[in-house]
């Protein structure tokens, strides 16, 4: 308890001087809606701020959330889950807790495994800087990993990190890179009623053989009466194999005020789409929702004993830590 008094301090200490720091900017620059394209610049470092103050904003969350997902395989299959997940989360220390019981609604995928349509599992997991567990509990084996592989951790970061994060996948640690690739506001738009400032940054990849260069573009919807959250996000590829231009992902966030200042996520949508075939038609590859339990809690004490699983007695672990296997007496 003393350590989460200590980070709720640090926390509430860091939102303080953020908020100081934006207040400043707005004086001295005299914060001017109508600021786009090459003037913004001190537009731009504003919504910085702001984005910053609405990712320290969230510390903690504990409560129940429904993850719906809807994927086409590469088989042109298609798999529906639902996933009833309790989970717990420390963005202080980037780890979490979850208990979650998941449905088949749907399985026409001969490669998605042996669950039939109604089917169900329950599977516990964990995650931090350093390793992940996960413990299904029909089967009672566990696996420890160094670290998520590229897939688990996308999972963890779609059904957990990014739904509790008000800034969505805007990376506040590459802010620099970001800058030194263009970062820039371009324009004002209004999404679902709320004004937003939209900020975009391109990154060219070099080409593989006689292919042309690959770039990404971001965009970045930022609903400045929403306390600065990322209301949408959509990354577009252009070059190589993807033609001119060529959504690949769009995320979405809904938002709820908790006090006169403070935002809370309340839905969170995912969308990934690929091509369809040689064709240039879009297909969507996964669709995930992620729903909030009208109570689910923010900023709640969260200590590091409820973020480990107790492995009843009789479970096979494969843990690649120790490099070994063993069974929990």
């Amino acid at each position: 308890m003393g350590n989460q008094l200590i980070q709720n301090n640090q926390l509430a200490r860091r939102i303080v001087y953020l908020l100081l720091v934006c207040t400043v900017l707005f004086l001295a620059i005299g914060f001017r809606p109508s600021i786009v394209g090459s003037d913004s610049r001190d537009e731009l470092e504003v919504t910085l701020c702001g984005l910053r103050l609405a990712a320290d904003s969230i510390s903690s969350g504990a409560g129940n959330v429904l993850v719906h997902n809807i994927s086409t395989r590469k088989d042109d299959g298609v798999v529906e889950t639902e996933t009833k997940y309790d989970v717990k989360i420390d963005f202080v220390n980037v780890t979490f807790k979850y208990l979650g019981k998941t449905t088949y609604i749907r399985n026409d995928s001969p490669t998605a495994g042996p669950f039939a349509s109604g089917s169900t599992f329950t599977r516990e997991g964990s995650y931090n800087r350093n390793q992940a567990m996960r413990f299904d509990h029909e089967s009672k084996n566990a696996t420890v990993f160094k670290e998520p592989d590229g897939p688990q951790q996308a999972a963890y970061n779609e059904n957990f990190l990014r739904p509790c994060s008000l800034v969505l996948d805007f990376d506040l640690n590459s802010v620099q890179e970001m800058k030194n690739d263009g970062l820039r506001v371009a324009r004002r738009e209004v999404l679902d009623g709320k004004d937003c400032i939209v900020l975009e940054v391109s990154k060219v990849f070099p080409a593989a053989s006689e292919q042309t260069p690959l770039t990404i573009n971001q965009s970045y919807w930022v609903s400045i009466e929403e306390g600065y959250a990322v209301r949408r996000s959509e990354t577009y590829f252009a070059g190589g194999n993807w033609g001119n231009r060529f959504l690949k992902i769009r995320r979405s966030l809904e938002v709820r005020k908790l006090s006169s200042d403070h935002w809370v996520p309340t839905r969170y949508h995912y969308v990934e789409y690929s091509r369809n075939g040689s064709s240039s038609q879009a297909q969507i590859l996964l669709a995930k929702t992620v729903t909030f339990d009208a109570d689910f809690q923010f900023n709640v004490p969260v200590v590091a004993s409820e973020l480990q699983i107790n492995l009843p007695p009789g479970t096979h672990v494969n843990d690649s830590l120790l490099e070994a296997e063993y069974t929990v007496p």
